[in-house]
């Protein structure tokens, strides 16, 4: 199981909604199994802690992911190294081929990271900018 680094406060109703929601990756199934209406469901997914809790969740899984993915990478150019020297065959393009594979996965991660990064600055320039208004308004009354 993963290992959550943060503490959540979350109720043990929408922990188990939650928990059930990650088993079967489906609203629909997710009400049958727990016996909850779908507006019921829509509610908890619409929670901020339950949205936070699943992100991080799929975080952590994409990062593990990324480091088996790394290390399988890692090993299919030693071998190819391995059995260049072993051989004294080699081309340059098996290991170029997956040396450029790996260049191309970092840089993917590169600009998926910087949008997620834009994305966040966005909204919390966005909500501090309405906040501000807020205030604003409130004081020139």
């Amino acid at each position: 199981m993963l290992a959550i680094s943060e503490e959540y406060k979350i109720s043990p109703e929408a922990m188990e909604f939650t928990d059930t929601y990650l088993s079967t990756l489906d609203v629909n199934e997710t009400c049958r199994v727990l016996n909850i209406s779908a507006e019921e469901g829509q509610a908890y997914l619409r929670k901020k802690e339950v949205k936070r809790f699943i992100d991080n969740v799929y975080m952590e899984a994409a990062y593990f992911n990324k480091l088996k993915i790394q290390e399988v990478l890692n090993n299919i150019v030693t071998e190819k190294l391995e059995e260049a020297l072993e051989t004294g065959i080699s081309t340059k393009y098996d290991i170029l081929d997956v040396l450029k594979m790996i260049q191309s996965m970092k840089e993917s991660e590169h600009k998926m990271q910087a949008t997620t990064t834009n994305n966040k600055t966005t909204n919390i320039q966005n909500n501090y900018g309405s906040n501000l208004s807020n205030l604003l308004d409130k004081i020139g009354k």
